[in-house]
């Protein structure tokens, strides 16, 4: 599963996870390898999550 995202500031990542949970105010991406990146929704622009 593919992350694709959009900060406010029009830069962009991606993340290839294993997993991706949502809480009140953020998203958790499990990136495998006990890597875990949590993004705040108050950054973003917008998100697509793509197989």
């Amino acid at each position: 599963m593919t992350l694709h995202v959009i900060y406010l500031d029009n830069s962009q990542d991606t993340y290839n996870t294993e997993g991706i949970s949502f809480t009140d105010n953020l998203i958790t991406v499990d990136e495998g390898k006990g890597i875990v990146t949590r993004i705040p929704y108050t950054s973003l622009k917008k998100f697509i999550i793509s197989e």
